[in-house]
């Protein structure tokens, strides 16, 4: 066995324990996430929705306004303090992120049962969490954010 045969398994699963470590965080945001909307009396209607292959939705939610909302989710985690809106998680919801979104949101409304006719609108969230752990997340809501 060559050295870079036996170094491989421990790259895989130090590849694994960092893929299982984000996501636990996008979880974490993503139920951050809800509670805030659920707190301004957003519904929550669908967590995770997903179209085949063609890509997920984090949130869809009604707002108070009774509008649809198809809201992506970012979190990250940072080092403090965190002065205004970060602009750490929106850089990735570029343009292939948005069409991504608007193909399984189209998708959504074909298949949802009277929600086709409503008012949508594409909102992203970043859950910004702290590393140390002692201070609250920050959350930025931007509604409307792309179209």
């Amino acid at each position: 066995m060559n050295e870079e045969s036996r170094l491989y398994p421990a790259e895989h699963s130090q590849r694994k324990l960092k893929s299982a470590k984000a996501k636990r965080i996008a979880t974490c945001g993503e139920d951050l996430a809800a509670e805030f909307l659920q707190a301004r009396a957003y519904r929550i209607l669908l967590r995770n929705y997903r179209a085949g292959r063609s890509g997920e939705i984090d949130i869809i939610a009604m707002d108070p306004e009774q509008v649809l909302c198809f809201i992506e989710v970012k979190t990250r985690t940072v080092e403090l303090p965190i002065y205004g809106i970060p602009e750490v998680g929106f850089e990735a919801v570029g343009y292939t992120k948005q069409r991504k979104i608007l193909e399984v949101s189209r998708l959504f409304l074909l298949e949802a049962e009277g929600l086709h006719q409503r008012s949508w609108r594409y909102d992203v969230m970043v859950i910004a969490i702290p590393r140390t752990g002692k201070s609250q997340p920050q959350i930025t809501h931007v509604r409307d954010a792309f179209n």
